[in-house]
């Protein structure tokens, strides 16, 4: 039982007591009844300006970490930015996973899908202390297709980057979050869904995210100038 319903009941009683007080015509009960439900009214008043003082303390303080929050996940964008053009200044990266906050915070794993890495598909972002220290490359994907070559065979041609594989793994880790944007889209009464390039890879990797979206239940999605549109039926 709170300080609030001990100081209404004690009310309570006062109230009752001053009633009874009346009727027997005990005028000295009566004001002493008087005096304490006023002295209660008083407590109960300083007990509410408190609480209202110390909501705002609170209130600050969250403000605060929110504020230190996103200012560490800009310099984690920042750094991973950093270290993918320091080792491939062509690529640009996107998120592997839609909920990298969340995993950051627990200190899990969390990787990156790169195009035009010259062959890298997907990278682990190393942490040590919230910092992100380096990047990990997978075994390049052109090495294990390249074929030994001697004086007697001609050159092997250069191979064509292929998007499919990073196509698939974008998909793959934001098919849940796109069902869920689809289905408030269509709450809003809306039938389309666009998908801005700043949260696609690469352009030429669009063509493979469509032919995947179509493979997991979104059929009409087609390329344009500004991203990927999904019409909604």
């Amino acid at each position: 039982m709170n300080r609030k319903n001990i100081i209404f009941e004690t009310m309570l009683f006062a109230a009752i007591l001053a009633a009874m007080f009346f009727v027997f015509r005990f005028w000295i009960g009566v004001l002493l009844a008087t005096i304490g439900l006023f002295v209660l009214l008083i407590v109960l008043f300083v007990l509410a300006v408190r609480q209202r003082r110390v909501k705002p303390a609170s209130t600050a303080v969250s403000e605060e970490e929110a504020e230190e929050a996103a200012a560490g996940y800009a310099a984690i964008l920042n750094r991973i930015s950093q270290l993918v053009c320091d080792d491939h200044p062509q690529a640009k990266w996107v998120w592997a996973q839609p909920d990298t906050q969340k995993r950051l915070a627990a200190g899990e794993d969390v990787y990156v899908l790169l195009s035009g890495a010259g062959g890298y598909a997907r990278a682990k972002v190393v942490t040590e202390n919230g910092n992100v220290i380096a990047l990990e490359y997978p075994q390049r994907r052109q090495e294990a297709l390249q074929l030994p070559q001697s004086e007697d065979h001609d050159p092997v041609p250069e191979r064509k980057e292929n998007y499919d594989l990073v196509a698939y793994e974008w998909v793959e880790a934001h098919i849940q979050n796109l069902n869920e944007r689809c289905n408030e889209t269509l709450g809003q009464g809306k039938q389309e869904l666009l998908l801005q390039a700043e949260e696609l890879p690469l352009q030429e990797s669009w063509v493979s995210i469509c032919r995947e979206l179509k493979r997991n239940d979104l059929p009409d999605a087609e390329c344009v100038p500004d991203g990927i549109k999904i019409k909604l039926v």
